[in-house]
């Protein structure tokens, strides 16, 4: 081999190695972002949607996953509406959850079609009134909140 066939290769090498750290550092620093902002939510598991929402009655329940790349995207621009607008927001783990009682959380996605995450829903006496999966920025979750004024409770539109 030549010296220069040599450097080349050593280069490509180096090359690739910061590549690959540089994407496991944004993974590990969306991560971290992402865990930093739902500790703004109320952590709750799936028995809170089976057992007992009046509890939790005109509070919403971000329902997300600490591994989905939307949901890691979003979650900043989702916590300052909610901060702003004074919004009471309790959080749940889908994956988190699906380890714990995959047969009721299966149940509980089924039944409210909880499809894509993030998902944002609405509590309202006792029940879950109303979905919007489409939380990726201010604007989408203001217009969630004006159906919400103008009482269109429909689930799943």
């Amino acid at each position: 081999m030549t010296k220069g066939f040599k450097l080349i290769k050593t280069i490509v090498i180096l090359l690739i190695t910061f590549v690959i750290m540089y994407i496991v550092f944004q993974y590990d620093s969306s991560k971290y972002t992402y865990e930093n902002n739902i500790k703004s939510f109320e952590k709750v598991n799936m028995d809170v949607i089976e057992s007992n929402l009046l509890e939790y009655n005109n509070k919403f329940i971000y329902f997300g996953m600490e591994d989905c790349n939307n949901c890691r995207k979003n979650i900043s621009e989702t916590v300052d509406f909610v901060k702003d607008n004074n919004l009471e927001v309790i959080y749940i783990d889908l994956n988190k959850e699906m380890e714990r009682d995959s047969k009721l959380t299966n149940k509980i996605i089924d039944e409210y079609k909880i499809y894509n995450t993030p998902t944002l829903a609405y509590i309202k006496e006792g029940k879950l009134v109303k979905l919007e999966e489409d939380i990726s920025s201010k604007k989408s979750i203001s217009n969630f909140l004006m159906q919400l004024e103008n009482k269109d409770y429909t689930l799943n539109q």
